[in-house]
């Protein structure tokens, strides 16, 4: 049996790193996983690590969405020549330990400025490439096919979720405003209208700082029949062939690739991050809750959003895994 304590979407203040890790020890973890988004420059990844480094814990780390380049790799270079706790996992995908195997996947496919990206690509090998937008690194999902041997005993550790379906239970769940492209459908249909995404905001953001841009906004509750009809009836009073709109969602924005990925390996236990409104969900493939602290052969478990408090331990045990919620805030006074 191992418990491993989880971390990740450190956003605000690395601080909050160290009491985090001490709930976690306290608790029963024995190893440390950093998922992602542990800072987006020098000083705070840097913070991040040298707290983990004092930890004495083993301690896995690979970026996520906003993590780059030129500040992660020199400053994990650095550490963990320190500190023989700290491993790169951007160097290091699989982790045998105890009876089951732990492979990370580093990156996101969903950039918030970072520069590892995580993609299926055909034919595109994991590793570094200098693209016309600048510098990344690619972790292509495919390369899961040569990592994992064992699927009942492999829990991928990865940023980002894989799809679900599931919008009371997934832990793929996000609240943004979608700006979208109304348009003709040149592809299939040119007499029906469709949209292009053209970017995601979070759902924090006020609707009225939206409008504010000249941008016509949609709330919640607005069905995509009225969202589409009211933007023709725009564009045909306007006399115009596109126009831009700012809808509001909540929606399962896992990715779909990693699904795939996933069912065809037989990956049924994951464990992700990402999507802040999701931390501290669990569900299984179907997308059916699973009961914290149930040992199950199946789990997709989003860890928590530590901003906010949120941190968690995964219990493995052979095939079988369990999960704890942890909220700072109950051991912090």
């Amino acid at each position: 049996m191992t418990k491993y304590g989880i971390i990740s979407d450190v956003h605000n203040d690395p601080l909050i790193v160290a009491p985090a890790i001490s709930v976690l020890k306290n608790q029963g973890a024995e190893k440390l996983i950093l998922n992602g988004d542990i800072g987006n420059c020098q000083q705070f990844v840097g913070s991040v690590l040298q707290i983990a480094g004092k930890s004495e814990l083993e301690t896995y780390v690979q970026p996520g969405s906003h993590e780059k380049l030129e500040d992660f790799e020199p400053v994990i270079d650095f550490f963990k020549n320190k500190y023989s706790n700290l491993v790169n996992c951007v160097e290091n995908n699989k982790i045998s330990c105890k009876g089951h195997d732990l492979i990370f996947m580093p990156g996101s496919d969903f950039s918030c400025g970072g520069e590892y990206v995580l993609s299926m690509q055909n034919g595109r090998e994991s590793g570094f490439y200098q693209t016309d937008n600048g510098n990344i690194r690619l972790t292509n999902m495919s390369d899961l096919s040569k990592l994992v041997t064992n699927p009942d005993k492999t829990i991928v550790v990865c940023h980002v979720p894989r799809k679900f379906d599931d919008v009371e239970n997934g832990v793929d769940i996000s609240h943004f405003h979608q700006q979208r492209v109304y348009h003709r459908d040149f592809k299939e249909n040119p007499n029906r209208y469709t949209y292009t995404e053209l970017l995601v905001q979070p759902g924090t953001i006020p609707r009225q700082q939206i409008e504010n841009q000249g941008i016509r906004t949609f709330r919640l509750e607005d069905s995509e029949d009225y969202i589409l009809n009211t933007t023709l009836k725009l564009m045909k009073k306007e006399d115009m062939e596109k126009i831009v709109v700012s809808v509001e969602r909540n929606l399962n924005r896992g990715n779909k690739d990693l699904k795939k990925v996933y069912e065809e390996l037989g990956i049924k236990k994951a464990v992700s991050g990402h999507f802040h409104e999701s931390g501290h969900r669990a569900c299984d493939w179907d997308g059916n809750s699973v009961e914290e602290g149930k040992k199950v052969d199946e789990l997709f478990w989003n860890s928590g959003y530590c901003d906010v408090g949120q941190v968690g331990i995964l219990d493995v045990q052979g095939s079988e895994v369990s999960y704890q919620n942890i909220r700072l805030q109950d051991y912090i006074k």
